[in-house]
């Protein structure tokens, strides 16, 4: 995938208006991503173009669109599945689909059971079966955002100790949970 963009360059850019054309691409093998000036212009002149490794990370395209009536289409890019969203009734929508907030909690209830599921196959382990029940706490006040989410976490009962020792190892450092951490209060809770 290959986007392009311009920036303004800094701090030439406030006097000028000089602007910097740039070109991201993602390896189609390795997802790493590379960053390159195709040059810059300043009035009529143009700057020799440099490439810079930026970062060495998969990059996902997702593309949303509203539809009228609160609810919106995404296009995961590299798949082409869709997801429909809706507002929730408490937010003057219908609260016939998933709500944006649902999708976080739904993201990281996936998120765990994803990489509990990675280190799982790592280690020849049965995971099926494991099960993650989140819920969403919002606020009540003007501003709304999530206030709480908190997870139930069940695992197969045929795992050892040191087993489930490394699973919930795995799942508490998941990416999700490492996003959110520190703006929206996360509880896990293992079941027996």
């Amino acid at each position: 995938m290959v986007s392009t963009f311009d920036k303004p360059l800094i701090p030439a850019s406030k006097k000028t208006g000089a602007t910097e054309r740039w070109i991201a691409q993602a390896s189609a093998s390795t997802g790493a991503v590379e960053t390159r000036s195709t040059g810059c212009t300043v009035g009529s002149a143009k700057v020799v173009s440099k490439t810079f490794p930026r970062w060495n990370a998969p990059m996902t395209s997702i593309q949303c669109r509203y539809q009228g009536q609160l609810r919106c289409l995404a296009v995961h890019g590299p798949s082409g599945s869709e997801l429909d969203t809706d507002a929730p009734i408490d937010n003057n929508g219908k609260g016939e689909r998933f709500s944006p907030t649902d999708l976080i909690a739904t993201a990281l209830a996936n998120c765990i059971l994803t990489v509990m599921g990675i280190v799982a196959e790592r280690h020849g382990l049965a995971l099926e079966g494991a099960e993650v029940r989140v819920e969403k706490t919002m606020t009540s006040g003007a501003v709304r955002k999530i206030a709480l989410l908190e997870a139930w976490i069940s695992l197969p009962q045929a795992l050892e100790p040191q087993q489930v020792a490394l699973l919930r190892r795995s799942a508490e450092s998941c990416p999700v949970k490492a996003s959110l951490e520190g703006a929206v209060p996360m509880t896990l809770h293992w079941v027996a």
